[in-house]
């Protein structure tokens, strides 16, 4: 793992992200069901919390019920929690869109947006991550290089502004967040 995360490491922003997207609202991504979702019409939340998701990983089930925790206790407070389903890591999320979305339905009943399936690394990766990837910790400006997303349910945390925030990474369970939600509703 650690020469593919050398190898993407070393992509400086000027050739891997040199169309990198300037403004959170400007983006879009289709849903889970191929809709697709212009970011601007969701302005007018007041915090934002996009995690890259797995079905079969260890963390799938805490961090499902967790963010579906955080909708249900923040979302009519202006928290809009925005999932992305990826297979980047041990192949984690094998399935197409329609069994994705089945089998979080089943499981989860969440009420927050599931996308369609995306890379978050690499060669073809969405603009949405590359947007956060760019203006987040991931952007080692020392060295001029943009780090990878390194597993699944990593998250970032973006005010009503557009602006990231925060990023954790996947060890930590989805509450571990509140207080940074808490503020930026506030």
């Amino acid at each position: 793992m650690k020469k593919r995360i050398r190898k993407i490491q070393s992509e400086a922003p000027d050739d891997y992200f040199e169309d990198y997207p300037k403004d959170f609202f400007s983006l879009s991504a289709r849903d889970i069901e191929g809709s697709l979702i212009e970011f601007k019409t969701l302005q007018g939340q007041r915090a934002f919390l996009v995690v890259n998701v797995a079905s079969k990983c260890d963390y799938t089930e805490l961090s499902y019920k967790g963010l579906q925790a955080l909708q249900e206790k923040y979302g009519e407070k202006g928290l809009q929690i925005l999932a992305f389903p990826c297979n980047q890591f041990d192949f984690q999320e094998p399935w197409d869109n329609p069994i994705i979305k089945k089998y979080v339905d089943e499981h989860f009943k969440i009420t927050f947006p599931l996308f369609e399936k995306i890379d978050v690394n690499g060669s073809k990766t969405h603009d949405v991550y590359k947007f956060l990837r760019y203006h987040s910790a991931c952007r080692l400006a020392a060295s001029n290089t943009i780090a990878p997303i390194t597993w699944n349910f990593s998250k970032f945390l973006i005010d009503r502004d557009g602006r990231v925030m925060k990023m954790i990474t996947c060890e930590r369970e989805p509450e571990k967040m509140e207080k940074s939600i808490r503020e930026l509703l506030e």
